[in-house]
């Protein structure tokens, strides 16, 4: 059984991961303005990565929470 420490720790990480996605995301926008097509490319992907991890992130969550309830 995880601990309510162990589970905001969590949400710490899945906030941190979300910042640093929004944060790619300020920089694509700044890559579109700039017309920079290579640095878009690096940041699409990265963005696709960093959307995966928070989701998997989520999901590990709920599969825990849903694990302590039962």
């Amino acid at each position: 059984m995880r601990t309510l420490d162990s589970r905001l720790k969590d949400c710490e990480l899945i906030i941190k991961e979300t910042s640093a996605m929004m944060a790619t995301y300020d920089n694509l926008a700044r890559a579109f303005f700039e017309k920079d097509t290579d640095r878009q490319i690096v940041l699409k992907t990265q963005s696709k990565l960093q959307k995966q991890k928070i989701k998997q992130m989520i999901s590990e969550y709920n599969k825990s929470k849903e694990s302590n309830l039962g």
